[in-house]
């Protein structure tokens, strides 16, 4: 029982080896591509963009005047949180 998405053996098998090579050289290629033009269209954009407007999420601005970056949090002794993660 094949998927759609397999080839049979025998087909790929009956591919000569120079034919896999370029197979596998143009597979990379056109994951490289697509993954740079991902990178550089999207991801990019949006980090200039964000960089821009002043939006820092990870707070990793240095301030001279803060005495310590510990952020304080709420300690929930509650042990029924460990079995109600999700």
């Amino acid at each position: 029982n094949i998927s759609r998405y397999q080839m049979p053996d025998d087909r790929m098998q009956s591919l000569p080896s120079n034919q896999k090579a370029k197979n596998a050289l143009i597979g990379w290629i056109l994951s490289s591509v697509v993954l740079a033009l991902l990178y550089y269209l999207v991801l990019t954009p949006i980090g200039v963009l964000l960089r821009l407007t002043g939006y820092d999420p990870m707070k990793r601005r240095f301030d001279r005047t803060a005495k310590t970056y510990w952020l304080a949090r709420n300690s929930d002794t509650e042990t029924e949180r460990y079995f109600k993660q999700f």
